[in-house]
């Protein structure tokens, strides 16, 4: 029940909640989604948090407090609402994980996304088929919203591709197969977010297939898929994804990368902002201006920094950003300090971990909602808090009453 309300919600969450009234769509399945979960946990499971569970609660509290230091003129409740979703879903996940394989909800994430993959090439059926379009994406709302979705779609395809498993070269080829729609799609939206995500996702996962004796190998293919991304985005369909690329590289490296190419505003306004967000963190360093603060002081339009980084410290300053994300910390400590053979269980949700941290270079984590429904499943899968002050009596009474023993 659980799983499928999970899979459900990653169908709707990119398919109707970006558009007016469709939003409530996903809150009805989110609802019963977290219905399910607390009755689960009332009678089956015990309870158990930990620190990385208070430092989430702690955040709304310091996001509360940074929005009443500007009298609530900057409050939004996006946040906040994330940020507990985020609590309950780990506290979940955490509770469970000996009981229930968290890669299956990581999978059920997988096949929502899929399915809102396909329901996305039937809304633009006549443009895809007649290769005729600029930019697709804003029937489901903002195209780089949906991009992030496609690109998680692209990037665990990649890695289901990876798991080539030979009593089963079924999955491995239509994983593959999904790659090249998702690609295919990802590149209609014109979002340079997706590019960046798609291409550090290609690198990483050469080297998982073919390990490090292999790497010449590993290093080919890589070469091969650069190449073959050129011939791609020389296309005569795809010249609005070209220029979007070929100038965010000029601006980037301040040179002409190609003949004609030139400055791409979007991207000098999104540095200007990055900048901008991180001089106003700058003026209130603690707690920042509110939960909407950049939206409401800056002047900018568009109504975010497109950065994690500048609009979590702008927005909650640096005791905000560092309890919201603190998870990333915890994660990286714990994911190195398992043995080979767990690293290898939860590579997946590793492989996620860094999906993010990409991301967070083109969107802001904290009004995510992809972020906050696969973070929880991401976080429990990875950290072991026992041994990084886990908030357990029963074990500090035994460790106590150990050492007495000594």
């Amino acid at each position: 029940m659980t799983i499928s309300l999970f899979l459900l919600a990653f169908f709707s969450i990119p398919s109707f909640s970006f558009i007016g009234a469709g939003k409530y769509v996903t809150w009805v399945v989110t609802i019963f989604l977290l219905t399910t979960i607390a009755v689960s946990l009332a009678l089956f499971y015990p309870i158990k948090i930990d620190i990385l569970s208070i430092s989430l609660l702690f955040f709304v509290v310091s996001a509360f407090l940074s929005s009443a230091i500007t009298a609530f003129k900057s409050f939004k409740i996006t946040p906040y609402y994330l940020a507990v979703l985020i609590f309950l879903l780990y506290t979940y996940f955490r509770s469970v994980k000996k009981t229930i394989n968290l890669k299956s909800f990581i999978f059920a994430a997988y096949i929502g996304t899929v399915l809102f993959l396909f329901f996305y090439i039937v809304k633009y059926r006549n443009e895809i088929l007649s290769l005729s379009f600029e930019r697709l994406g804003k029937l489901f709302g903002d195209e780089n919203d949906i991009a992030l979705f496609l690109s998680f779609g692209a990037a665990c395809s990649l890695y289901y591709f990876s798991e080539v498993n030979k009593t089963n070269i079924v999955f491995p080829f239509i994983s593959m197969l999904l790659f090249l729609l998702f690609a295919f799609c990802g590149f209609t939206t014109g979002s340079k977010i997706f590019i960046l995500v798609l291409f550090l996702s290609f690198i990483f996962i050469p080297f998982k297939i073919c390990g490090k004796k292999k790497w010449w190998i590993a290093l080919l293919i890589i070469i091969i898929g650069l190449l073959l991304f050129y011939a791609v985005i020389h296309l005569p369909f795809m010249y609005t994804i070209k220029q979007r690329f070929y100038g965010f590289i000029s601006t980037l490296l301040g040179i002409s990368v190609e003949s004609g190419s030139t400055r791409e505003m979007s991207t000098v306004n999104r540095l200007d902002m990055f900048l901008c967000g991180i001089e106003m963190w700058l003026k209130r360093p603690m707690f920042g201006w509110g939960s909407w603060g950049f939206a409401t002081y800056s002047g900018a339009t568009g109504g975010w920094s497109h950065n994690n980084f500048s609009e979590s410290l702008c927005n909650f300053g640096l005791v905000g950003t560092v309890l919201f994300n603190f998870g990333f910390i915890i994660s990286f400590i714990s994911y190195f300090s398992m043995c080979s053979v767990e690293k290898k269980k939860y590579s997946i949700m590793f492989f996620l971990l860094l999906f993010y941290i990409v991301a967070m270079f083109g969107v802001a984590l904290n009004s995510q909602k992809l972020y906050a429904y696969v973070i929880g499943v991401v976080f429990a899968g990875l950290t072991e808090l026992k041994t990084l002050m886990c908030i357990d009596l029963k074990t500090m009474r035994l460790n106590k009453k150990g050492r007495k023993d000594l």
